[in-house]
């Protein structure tokens, strides 16, 4: 909720209005929500601020669709292997949050990895917030955790839609 950037832009023939903003050495890790208004019109956008370490391994998420319904569970597997290409031997964790005006977690799943895999079933989201950004669907986010057997950890994660049907329609005016 603390203002850092506040400047007054004009976009060039393509719509863009670029800037540099020069952060301080040592940020607030966690979740920034950028902000962007033009006349009436307003748009928002959450970016994630955290140290970067170097991967020592590939961390995937797969998922068999990008979207899910409100009262479908979400399943998928985690793939994890070391860059010289051998399988990462540990402990995955799946940590599911849901939009609901606020972000807020609604279920987890931990599993071993075995060779450099692991499947996940997540239960249904049940309620979310849709937001204009989804054109009215809701979000639903994965936050996976991978630590190998030396302890250390490497993570991603994967922004879902939430809708209610597998039919959208929308009107353009």
């Amino acid at each position: 909720g603390v203002k850092i950037f506040r400047k007054i832009l004009t976009t060039n023939a393509f719509g863009v209005a670029p800037f540099e903003l020069d952060l301080a050495t040592e940020l607030n890790f966690g979740t920034w929500k950028i902000t962007s208004e033009s006349g009436s019109g307003s748009a928002a956008v959450d970016v994630r601020v955290e140290k970067y370490v170097l991967p020592r391994f590939d961390v995937e998420l797969v998922t068999e669709k990008d979207y899910f319904l409100v009262d479908e569970n979400i399943s998928g597997t985690v793939n994890a292997n070391y860059f010289f290409g051998r399988c990462v031997d540990g402990t995955v964790e799946v940590r599911a949050s849901r939009y609901v005006g606020v972000w807020e977690e609604y279920a987890s799943y931990t599993a071993t990895l075995s060779n450099g895999s692991a499947d996940f079933l997540l239960p249904e989201v049940g309620y979310v917030a849709g937001t204009p950004g989804a054109g009215g669907a809701g979000n639903a986010q994965l936050d996976l955790t991978v630590t190998d057997t030396s302890g250390h950890e490497e993570k991603t994660n994967k922004l879902l839609k939430i809708v209610d049907s597998t039919i959208q329609h929308q009107i353009i005016a």
